[in-house]
């Protein structure tokens, strides 16, 4: 439960928080991914990410 009051925090903030599948796939790439939290059947069912759109995943 602490990191899910830390995610609202930061989202609330503005701070450090990367949404989206395409978000979150950037921010592996460039080494700025501290803590996943992550939905499977949501991520699953709105977007099929493309490794090779993203050179480094």
């Amino acid at each position: 439960m602490e990191l899910i009051h830390r995610l609202q925090d930061r989202l609330g903030q503005d701070l450090g928080v990367a949404t989206g599948v395409r978000d979150v796939a950037k921010a592996f790439v460039i080494g700025r991914v501290e803590t996943l939290l992550l939905d499977p059947p949501a991520a699953a069912s709105v977007f099929e990410l493309m490794a090779d759109d993203y050179p480094g995943l």
